[in-house]
C-alpha cells in the first residue's frame, strides 16, 4: 500500500463510495462488457484505437479516457487532469450506456490512483491491456512494487490479458505468477510474442508493419500514427480486438488506416515555415520516446518546451532534463500545473538534469545566436508558459525546424496554487505567432 494513512482514506472512504454508486445506478457494468487499459504511458491512444476499431466493426461500443466519455453519441469530459472519474461520474455514465445498448463494449482507461481508490470497483474486465511500466506516481505510490501492484488490480480481475512483451523479464515473471489463472497474451516485436510485429516502416506520420500470431502472418496494416511507441499501442489493439475474433482482419485494416490521432498527441498543428507539435508527454519515458521517435525521423533541429507538474513525483524531473538534453538541440523549461510549489524550484531541479545531460544555459539575450545555430545544445528558463511558448515561436526556430510542446496536450486548465485557470496549448501557439490576441 501507499502509506497508512492512504490506505485507511482507501478502505472507508472511497470503497464505501464506489459500493454505494453501484448499488445507486443498479450496479450497470453487469449488462456491459469492458475493456481496460493500464500502464504508464500509451493508455489514451490504446483506449481511443480500441474504440475505433471496434466501432467501426459495427460493434456498439463507448469509451472513458483522459480526453472524454463517449456515451452514445455524445462527448463529456471527464474532468481537470482526472483519467478515472470519481465512482459516482464514472457510474452514472455506464447506466446510461446500459439503458441505450445493452451487451455493448465499454474501454475504460484504468489509472493506478483509480484502481488503488477503488473507482472501477464492481466492474467485471473481459480482458485488459498492460502497455509498460515506467517511472512515474512515486509522489503517490512511494515505490515502483507498490505502483505495480496497482496496475495488477487490474490484470488480476481481468479473464484475458495482453501484455507487452517486451517489457523487462522479471516484470513479466511475476505478472505470470500472479495471473495463473488467466489467459495471457504477449505482444510486441520480440520472436517469442503471441502477438508479433514485424517488417515494420515508420515515418513521419506513417506507420506500416505486418502483424503475426503464433508466427502466422495476419495481415499488413497502415496508420496515420508515428513512432515506436505507437506501434506498440497498435498491435495492443490490434491483438485487444481480434482476438476471439470480436473483429475480423479486414475490419481491423481497414479502421486503423482510418484512425485519427487524438488531439494534444503527437498533434501537429503548425506545417510552415517550421512544425509545430502538441504533445501530452510528461513522464520521463513518454517524452523519451517521443523525442527520441522525432530525432529519428525529423532532419531539421528538434526544440522541446516542457516542464513538471507540482505536488507531483519530483523524482522525475531531473531524470526529464536530462533526456531533453540527450535528443533535443534546444529546450525552453517553463510551468506546467505547479499548483502550490515555486516554479522557479521546479524548473531549476529539471534543468540540473539538463546540464548532468551536457547542456548549458542560455539567456534570452542569446536567442539570436541560437537560431543562426551559432549556440547549440542549450537550454532557457522561462517560468510564464505563454512567454516560453512566445520565446521559443518568435525567436528560436527557424525554417525546417520540429518544435514540440510537452506535458499539457488535451488539458484545457493549468493549476497555480489551488486554482485552475484557463489554458490551452492550441491557442498559446495561435498568441505565439500572431493569429490570436
Amino acid at each position: 500500500m501507499t502509506n497508512w494513512f492512504q490506505w485507511f482514506k482507501n478502505q472507508f472512504f472511497h470503497l464505501p463510495q464506489a459500493i454505494f454508486a453501484n448499488w445507486r445506478y443498479g450496479w450497470p457494468s453487469h449488462h456491459l462488457n469492458f475493456i481496460g487499459v493500464t500502464g504508464t504511458d500509451g493508455k489514451t491512444t490504446t483506449t481511443l484505437l480500441i474504440y475505433h476499431l471496434l466501432r467501426e466493426a459495427g460493434l456498439a461500443s463507448g469509451y472513458v479516457s483522459t480526453i472524454a466519455a463517449h456515451i452514445g453519441e455524445e462527448h463529456e469530459p471527464t474532468g481537470l487532469h482526472v483519467t478515472s472519474p470519481p465512482p459516482a461520474k464514472l457510474q452514472k455514465w455506464l447506466a446510461r450506456m446500459a439503458r441505450e445498448q445493452p451487451d455493448k463494449w465499454v474501454v475504460l482507461e484504468a489509472t493506478s490512483h483509480g484502481l488503488d481508490q477503488y473507482r472501477l470497483w464492481g466492474i467485471h474486465f473481459q480482458k485488459a491491456v498492460f502497455t509498460n511500466l515506467t517511472h512515474e506516481h512515486l509522489d503517490y505510490h512511494r515505490t515502483m512494487k507498490n505502483y505495480f501492484q496497482a496496475k495488477m488490480r487490474l490484470l488480476c480481475h481481468a479473464e484475458r490479458l495482453f501484455i507487452n512483451g517486451d517489457l523487462d523479464q522479471k516484470l513479466l515473471v511475476d505478472v505470470r505468477k500472479r495471473c495463473r489463472s488467466k489467459k495471457i497474451f504477449f505482444y510486441g516485436r520480440k520472436r517469442d510474442n503471441i502477438w508479433q510485429v514485424r517488417n515494420v516502416h515508420l515515418e513521419f506520420g506513417r506507420t506500416a508493419f505486418d502483424l503475426y500470431l503464433h508466427h502466422q502472418k495476419q495481415g499488413h496494416f497502415q496508420s496515420r500514427l508515428t513512432g515506436t511507441f505507437n506501434l506498440y499501442n497498435q498491435v495492443a489493439a490490434l491483438a485487444t480486438v481480434l482476438d476471439q475474433h470480436l473483429v475480423s482482419i479486414n475490419q481491423a485494416r481497414t479502421a486503423l488506416g482510418t484512425f485519427i490521432p487524438p488531439q494534444g498527441r503527437m498533434e501537429i498543428v503548425v506545417r510552415e515555415p517550421f512544425l509545430v507539435m502538441i504533445d501530452f508527454a510528461h513522464t520521463p519515458n513518454a517524452l523519451e520516446q517521443l523525442l527520441r521517435s522525432l530525432r529519428q525521423l525529423h532532419p531539421g533541429r528538434l526544440l522541446v518546451i516542457f516542464g513538471a507538474a507540482g505536488e507531483r513525483d519530483r523524482g522525475k524531473r531531473p531524470l526529464m532534463g536530462k533526456i531533453a538534453a540527450h535528443w533535443a538541440d534546444i529546450a525552453v523549461l517553463t510551468s506546467e500545473d505547479p499548483r502550490s510549489e515555486d516554479p522557479q524550484a521546479i524548473i531549476k531541479t529539471i534543468a540540473r538534469g539538463c546540464r548532468q545531460g551536457k547542456m548549458c544555459r542560455a539567456k534570452k539575450k542569446d536567442a539570436r545566436l541560437v537560431q543562426q545555430g551559432k549556440k547549440k545544445k542549450v537550454f532557457f528558463q522561462i517560468e510564464n508558459r505563454q512567454e516560453a511558448i512566445n520565446f521559443a515561436l518568435r525567436r528560436l526556430a527557424r525554417p525546417g525546424d520540429l518544435v514540440v510542446l510537452c506535458g499539457k496536450g488535451h488539458e484545457q486548465s493549468i493549476c497555480y496554487g489551488h486554482q485552475e485557470y484557463p489554458w490551452s496549448e492550441h491557442q498559446a501557439v495561435k498568441v505565439a505567432l500572431g493569429q490570436k490576441q
